[in-house]
Order: structure tokens, then C-alpha cells, then sequence
């Protein structure tokens, strides 16, 4: 009985880069590297030659390196913070319509710039701003988010988070409807950086709605009031 051959299959790194990889070059190489073998099957049990294209250059990726932040621009920005706050800048405009969880309300600064204020129980508005200082020192671009107490009309002085509301975002402004296959590298760069951050905070709550996309391509995480959750007390 004449023994059946079976072609040289692709290997397991080649599979991976085609079904997860979104560098042309690293998947024409894939696609390169399965034609080579294939045709080398092919001449040895056809007995045909078989033309194979040049196997190309994978593409390099440049990912940006952020500049450290100093411990000495850290304090800087927190007296800068602490001046400002301090000087009770802030003016009630009312309530924010936009998504989420809970009741959320808009302030104005001495400059006319709008802010973004969430009321949250204490504990977990000092969360969101550990969030950010944790975060600033991965990625110093990090949205500043700072521990607040305002007064809302109607509700008395509250406790909560506060923001500065971003106007520089893309039309498609975060990743509810993102489409993996589609996403720049910047943006999985970036995506890899928030995630970092989360499990460095024990952030359990994050979804596509809290990575927000910048017009300059970077991206921003928000929303940290659920830090810690899920960490159990020790008896």
C-alpha cells in the first residue's frame, strides 16, 4: 500500500499572527512562510515547481516612550491643585446628561472652563483620585481627577470627584463598538497601558465606555470609583 503524504503544515506561530496580529507585514510573512512550504511539498511529491513570492519585511512599530514624571513636578501639581481648589473656583451649571450609573452634574471654573463632578461616597471618591496619582506615574497624560466636596442645589454640599470635561475627542469617542481587527497600534498600545493600571489598582469595572479616545491618538482612562472592590478583607 503506497504511504499518503500530507503537506507541511503551518506552523503555530504563523496561525497565531494571521487569526490575532493586525501588522500587514508580520501577516504577508505568515502568508509567505505557508506558500514557501507548500511549495516545497508540492515540488517534492508532485514533481512540480512551484513559484513562491519573495517573503517581505514585517512592518516596525514605533511606540512612544512618555516622559517620566519627577517627583518634584508631581508635588508641584498637587500645590498647584491645592491652591486652586482652595480658592472655591467652582460655579454650579447643573445636571450633566450623559451616561452612567448615577447623577452626575456640571461646574464652571473662574475661566469659563466646564468641569465634570461625580458625588460618591468618600472612600470611594479618595479612590478615583489614587487612581489618577497611580496612573500618572505610567502615563503622565493621565486625566487629573481630584477629591472634592461641592454644593449642589437642591442636594446640600456633597462629596465626590471632579474633572476637567474634555472637548478633544474623536467622533467615535471611546470603544463600545470597536472592532478589534480595526484598532491602530496606538491604541492597542494604549489599551495594554490601562490595563496595566487597572490590575495595579484592582480595577474590575472597566469596559469599553471608560477608555476614551483622543484626537491626538492617544488613549484615556476615567471613571476608577470601584478600585479595590473586589478585594477581600483579611480576618
Amino acid at each position: 500500500m503506497r504511504r499518503r503524504t500530507v503537506p507541511t503544515r503551518p506552523s503555530k506561530d504563523e496561525l497565531i499572527i494571521l487569526m490575532t496580529s493586525t501588522d500587514k507585514g508580520k501577516i504577508e510573512a505568515a502568508k509567505a512562510g505557508i506558500e514557501a512550504k507548500w511549495a516545497k511539498w508540492a515540488e517534492k511529491h508532485g514533481g512540480k515547481k512551484v513559484k513562491v513570492k519573495p517573503k517581505p519585511t514585517p512592518s516596525k512599530i514605533t511606540t512612544p516612550t512618555p516622559k517620566p514624571i519627577t517627583p518634584k513636578e508631581l508635588t508641584a501639581a498637587d500645590d498647584a491643585w491645592q491652591k486652586f481648589a482652595g480658592s472655591q473656583p467652582f460655579k454650579f451649571q447643573g445636571r450633566a446628561d450623559i451616561e452612567g450609573a448615577h447623577t452626575k452634574y456640571f461646574f464652571t471654573d473662574g475661566k469659563g472652563e466646564k468641569w465634570l463632578f461625580k458625588p460618591a461616597e468618600e472612600f470611594r471618591a479618595y479612590g478615583d483620585e489614587a487612581a489618577y496619582r497611580i496612573g500618572r506615574l505610567i502615563d503622565p497624560d493621565a486625566i487629573e481627577v481630584r477629591y472634592i466636596e461641592l454644593d449642589v442645589p437642591g442636594r446640600g454640599k456633597l462629596k465626590g470627584s471632579i474633572q476637567k470635561w474634555r472637548t478633544d475627542l474623536k467622533k467615535e469617542f471611546d470603544f463600545r463598538d470597536a472592532v478589534v481587527e480595526k484598532l491602530t497600534a496606538s491604541e492597542l498600545e494604549g489599551l495594554q497601558r490601562e490595563h496595566v493600571i487597572d490590575w495595579l489598582i484592582s480595577n474590575h469595572d472597566a469596559h469599553g465606555k471608560q477608555f476614551l479616545r483622543l484626537k491626538n491618538g492617544r488613549v484615556a482612562g476615567i471613571d476608577y470609583v470601584e478600585i479595590l472592590i473586589m478585594v477581600s478583607e483579611v480576618e
